[in-house]
């Protein structure tokens, strides 16, 4: 169950469209988008969903490092959806400061990618295959990078 509105300022948040994304077990669902930017993160104190405004006041005092690091890391994503890869650099480069992980590496990596910096790019999936060797998506993006 997915709350219509902001867990922290409760402004609304209304889907004016839906994208269809496929999941794991092969289902196609179909994710509601709205005008106002938002995520849903599962924390310590269970789902939260956060609005970009909420998120920009930085008044996450109440959350621990690795609900943190989760926050920022769906942010880095939804900006990065959004096609905001700047955005998504600098909410991930956030998430970094509490945990690494070799997906939010990777994810980090394909936004500096979208904003055309090949050699950052090129290091973060490096740094990424080392937490990971396995990991699929940095190894695949690391063969088709620009350098």
């Amino acid at each position: 169950m997915k709350p219509d509105q902001c867990s922290f300022c409760n402004k609304r948040l209304v889907a004016t469209a839906s994208e269809k994304w496929l999941a794991t077990s092969g289902e196609l669902i179909a994710v509601p988008k709205s005008e106002i930017l938002y995520i849903f993160a599962e924390t310590s104190k269970g789902e939260v969903c956060l609005c970009e405004e909420c998120y920009k006041k930085e008044s996450l005092d109440d959350f621990n490092a690795d609900d943190l690091a989760e926050i920022h890391y769906q942010f880095g994503l939804e900006y990065r959806e959004s096609g905001c890869s700047s955005k998504s650099v600098d909410a991930l480069h956030r998430a970094l400061k509490f945990r690494k992980t070799a997906d939010m590496l990777a994810a980090i990596a394909l936004s500096y990618g979208d904003i055309g910096d090949h050699k950052l790019e090129c290091e973060f999936y490096r740094q990424a295959l080392v937490l990971d060797p396995r990991h699929f998506a940095a190894s695949e993006n690391l063969k088709n990078a620009a350098i």
